[in-house]
């Protein structure tokens, strides 16, 4: 596993930060699909 996977997947793993990030990141419509 690459370095930057593994720093991706601990930040992913707090709920909170993967939805600010996805939120930042993710269009509105594709946002809205999310749970």
């Amino acid at each position: 596993m690459q370095s930057h996977d593994k720093v991706f997947k601990l930040f992913l793993s707090d709920i909170a930060v993967a939805r600010d990030f996805l939120s930042i990141h993710l269009p509105p419509d594709i946002g809205e699909r999310c749970d």
